[in-house]
């Protein structure tokens, strides 16, 4: 009995634990990127660093620079692109995994609700289920309408 409800609840938070582990990838792959990218700028801005200091002319200078920001707009954007990929994929993954799961507990909460229904068909109480209607009024025992009584009027105060 214990070894079938340790399976349910495995089964249960199956879910979760694959949502951890699309999250726990993404965050690995995404700290991989991460430190790929501070070592390239790192490498890129010491190789700036050495290509100025053997410019000569103004011009040179300027030349080296423009091109050290287009490279490092280049990897940036690479980068970038790589986190959004990452991201994408993880966020696909975790919706399917949420809208499979909500498909699920729709279906177990639909069983659920018609073994109540049935459990109080059995006892003998009114099925409030979806599936069930409500109980019809019993006309032997049925009192009789409810009317609105007048309403009252305030006295008139004199003064």
């Amino acid at each position: 009995m214990y070894e079938n409800m340790f399976k349910d609840v495995q089964a249960s938070f199956r879910p979760v634990m694959d949502m951890v582990e699309i999250n726990q990838k993404a965050a690995e792959k995404m700290f991989a990127l991460q430190s790929d990218y501070m070592n390239s700028l790192m490498n890129t801005t010491l190789s700036q660093i050495q290509e100025l200091t053997v410019a000569t002319d103004p011009q040179q200078f300027l030349d080296l620079q423009v091109k050290f920001f287009k490279r490092m707009e280049n990897q940036f954007s690479e980068v970038a692109e790589q986190e959004l990929a990452t991201i994408n994929e993880a966020s696909g993954e975790l919706t399917d995994i949420v809208k499979t799961n909500l498909d699920n507990i729709t279906q177990t909460e639909l069983q659920y609700m018609d073994e109540v229904g049935k459990l109080l068909t059995m006892t003998g109480l009114p099925d409030f289920t979806a599936a069930g209607a409500a109980p019809a009024a019993n006309t032997a025992t049925a009192a009789a309408p409810v009317t609105k009584a007048a309403p009252r009027t305030a006295p008139k105060s004199s003064g």
